[in-house]
This record gives C-alpha cells, sequence and structure tokens, in this order.
C-alpha cells in the first residue's frame, strides 16, 4: 500500500492540475472527492498483485494509469455539465486540463508494450456516441451494449491488460465488472432528481429498454412523454419503473456481477483477493 500513497502524494503535486488550482483558487483534487473516489491505481495494483507482475516500473504505470482517470472525471464532468467541478470551472479550461492531463499520461505509459491504444478509442467512440445520440425506437438493447458500455468497459479493460500482462480470465473479468458498474450509474441517473439523463434524452439502458418492451403502445406513450417539454421528470420516472426497466436493469447487474466472481474465484484465494473484492464492493 506504499506505493499507493506514493503515488497518490506524487498526483497531489501534479503541475498541470496544481496550474488551474491558482487560477480558480480551488483544489480541484478535494473537489473531485479524489481521496475516498475509487481510484485506478489502486486497481491496477490489485491486479497486478494478483497477476504477480508488479516491478520497479510499476510506480510510473501506476501515476499514468491514475492521470487517465482523472481526465476521464473531468472530461465526464464537462459533458454532464452538473457537478461541482463544472460549477467552478469553465468549459473551455476543463476541456484543456483533461487533454493535459490525457497527453502527460501518454507521454509516460504511451510507450508500454500492453498498451492498448484499440481500447481508448473505443471508450472514446463511446463517449462520442454516449453524448451525439439521443434515445428512440432506433436504439436497441443491442445497440447500448455494441456501442454504448464500452465507455465503462474500455477503459476496464485497457488498466486490467496494462496490470495483468494481458490474462485472458482477467480480461473477461474487467469487461463484466465494467459492465455492471455502468449499468448501476446508468439506474442512478435515471433515478436521481433532476434527471439529466432523462431530460437529455441520453442513450441509457433503462431508457432503451423502457421504451422496446412487447407492448407497442406503451413504448409510443412513453416516448411522447419523453418528448414533452412539458413533462415532469418525476411523472416519467415513474412511468419508466412501471415497465420494468430498473428492475430489468438491476437484474442484468446481479447477472454481470456473478460473471465477475466466478471468473475471480478461477485464481487463488489469497488476502490480496478478498481485499481486491471487498475494494469492488464484489462480496456477496
Amino acid at each position: 500500500m506504499k506505493l499507493i500513497h506514493a503515488v497518490c502524494s506524487k498526483i497531489k503535486m501534479n503541475q498541470t492540475i496544481e496550474k488551474y488550482n491558482r487560477i480558480y483558487s480551488i483544489n480541484i483534487l478535494e473537489t473531485m472527492n479524489f481521496d475516498k473516489s475509487f481510484r485506478w491505481s489502486e486497481y491496477y495494483w490489485y491486479i497486478s498483485k494478483l497477476s504477480n507482475t508488479l516491478n520497479y516500473n510499476s510506480f510510473d504505470v501506476m501515476y499514468s494509469v491514475e492521470l487517465i482517470g482523472i481526465a476521464a472525471r473531468v472530461m465526464d464532468d464537462l459533458l454532464d455539465n452538473d457537478t461541482e467541478l463544472a460549477n467552478k470551472i469553465c468549459s473551455e479550461h476543463l476541456s484543456l486540463l483533461s487533454t493535459e492531463l490525457l497527453v502527460e499520461s501518454l507521454e509516460l505509459i504511451g510507450g508500454h508494450k500492453n498498451f492498448d491504444y484499440n481500447l481508448l478509442r473505443e471508450a472514446l467512440n463511446a463517449e462520442f456516441l454516449d453524448y451525439s445520440t439521443v434515445v428512440d425506437t432506433s436504439k436497441s438493447i443491442d445497440f447500448y451494449f455494441q456501442n454504448i458500455v464500452q465507455k465503462s468497459t474500455a477503459i476496464f479493460r485497457l488498466i486490467t491488460k496494462l496490470g495483468s500482462n494481458n490474462n485472458d480470465s482477467l480480461d473477461k473479468f474487467a469487461n463484466h465488472y465494467g459492465t455492471l458498474l455502468q449499468i448501476e450509474n446508468d439506474i442512478i441517473g435515471i433515478l436521481k432528481s433532476p434527471s439529466t439523463d432523462i431530460s437529455e434524452l441520453k442513450s441509457t439502458l433503462p431508457l432503451i429498454a423502457s421504451i422496446s418492451t412487447l407492448n407497442s403502445s406503451n413504448n409510443k406513450s412513453l416516448l411522447l412523454l419523453l418528448n414533452n417539454p412539458e413533462t415532469s421528470i418525476q411523472t416519467i420516472q415513474g412511468k419508466i419503473i412501471e415497465t420494468g426497466a430498473i428492475d430489468f436493469c438491476k437484474e442484468l447487474v446481479l447477472s454481470e456481477k456473478m460473471k465477475a466472481l466466478t471468473l475471480l474465484e478461477e485464481l487463488e484465494c489469497t488476502n490480496d483477493m478478498l481485499e481486491f473484492k471487498n475494494y469492488l464492493e464484489l462480496e456477496t
């Protein structure tokens, strides 16, 4: 764990982040709740421990993947435009900050033999589709799993491949774990108030599923409500719940969790494994 603390200490001294801190007289990492949030460096550390791949280069890799994670968080704040950070820093600077951190990371890690640029492209393309498409009858559940869910799964797979030296079982685990997290996030995005996912008609799984039921008349009715700016968010939330879309998504989350756990159980049950499951909140 000393390695993780060392990485976090270096992140807090990052000159790019400090540059924007000075401009706005804030602490960006504190605003992002960095100390208490999920950290990619810690995820990488666990994957490496399970794979016996930790070495003298691990510090630089952990630092780099943490920068990628922060860059992604900043970009999400920019795109969502409803977070504390987005309220404090203008969109132009959020875009620049995310780009600078990504470039800094790639300078350090881009040449790593296990760095998969295709996965990074997949994640970015999924983000593009997520924020440039709206839910309608052409958006199927297959569309979601083929295009949208990669915004999470591709990054998990990217970091997992780096930490595990391309372990196939852990790659599959990362895909299932990233999927369950994305669907959980989609559920929260629908149920929270106010829901920007609903107001912006985003192609989230609950919304897609709610207009893809076997009852076509209900599908059309819900679409009319979704496209009517006078319909209250609370009314739409209630209609979505009535379709069973939320329950369907929760069942998928449980299914993905079981698949992820099954893959982990193929590995040796060590203290590191137990801590890893606990860190990811996978303990049943």
